[in-house]
């Protein structure tokens, strides 16, 4: 099964609510797209409406992860710079959650030079968008994973994205399906490329750096990775790889842990879950389940739960 690590602070949903940036008039969204995007649970869209001034950005706080958009201002500036994170990362072997100083550093740093910016995150899977009003660009970046997708609606007089389908429909109403991406949804299962099921929108490919012109309306893509050095393929003999890929975890283990959090795991049974327990040397890593009891899946993962001495698992 499918395993993960994070801090349960992070799971509870917080009580401040959502981030939405932007003056009135061209820089907001309405009442209405706000509520939309709550009830559909986005978590990150934006609007650039070509020849504004001000644009919007929606954040939905997920408990402690990157709560609000952060906002950078020099000197003479009279609109900040606003950068909306969607997911997590990891900069300076840290987990960053979106404190102020890690928002601050950040900020400046994707406002500096994007590309390098993203090329410093050791781990993660995460969106960046910025609306940067003293430049008059939007700068959209993922991760070199993609595994969180972004959609971008290209429209005549705006450009707008979201982390899912329902938040794109709330600030783009009327979206026009596409008979080749339906086509290909059927036939394969999966789009393919960076087309969807609608025309004009887009799903940004994994490690993409998007620029977008308030003037104009034109956007420039790039691939942030071109500048990496390539990685080495693995070598050696089973037992040399095995003690690589242990090693590897332990490493990106150590990188997620934040001594002031409390962590537990989901241990399902299946390799994921256990490689990542057997690697976390992380005090008081609690554990739990979602098996029935009785199932292969439970009665494994209490093997293992046991084995490695954890506090007490609850099913659920």
């Amino acid at each position: 099964g499918r395993a993960s690590m994070i801090p349960d602070s992070v799971m509870r949903d917080s009580a401040a609510g959502d981030s939405a940036a932007g003056d009135s008039g061209m820089g907001a969204f309405s009442a209405p797209e706000i509520e939309s995007l709550r009830a559909g649970g986005t978590s990150l869209a934006g609007r650039v409406t070509i020849g504004a001034s001000e644009q919007p950005l929606y954040r939905r706080s997920v408990g402690r992860l990157w709560p609000d958009i952060a906002t950078l201002a020099e000197a003479g500036e009279t609109r900040p710079f606003r950068l909306a994170v969607d997911g997590y990362l990891v900069r300076d072997g840290r987990l960053l959650l979106g404190d102020p100083g890690e928002a601050r550093d950040l900020a400046a740093a994707f406002r500096r030079a994007p590309a390098a910016s993203m090329a410093e995150i050791e781990n993660g899977t995460c969106n960046l968008a910025a609306h940067d009003p003293t430049r008059r660009v939007t700068i959209i970046a993922n991760d070199e994973t993609g595994c969180l997708p972004l959609l971008v609606h290209r429209g005549r007089d705006a450009i707008a994205f979201a982390n899912d389908l329902p938040g794109l429909h709330a600030i783009v109403p009327h979206l026009t399906e596409d008979p080749i991406g339906r086509a290909e949804l059927y036939w394969f299962g999966y789009q393919i490329g960076d087309r969807t099921q609608f025309r004009d929108v887009t799903c940004i490919l994994p490690g993409t750096l998007m620029t977008i012109d308030w003037r104009s309306g034109a956007i420039a893509t790039e691939d942030w990775r071109s500048g990496r050095r390539p990685v080495a393929g693995a070598t050696g003999s089973a037992h040399d790889l095995a003690a690589d890929v242990v090693e590897a975890m332990r490493t990106a283990c150590r990188r997620l842990q934040r001594p002031e959090r409390r962590y537990s795991i989901k241990l399902s049974g299946g390799m994921d879950s256990r490689l990542i327990a057997g690697c976390a040397a992380i005090p008081d890593l609690e554990a739990f389940n979602f098996t029935a009891p009785g199932t292969i899946e439970c009665r494994i993962a209490r093997k293992i739960h046991g084995n490695l001495a954890l506090p007490a698992m609850p099913a659920a």
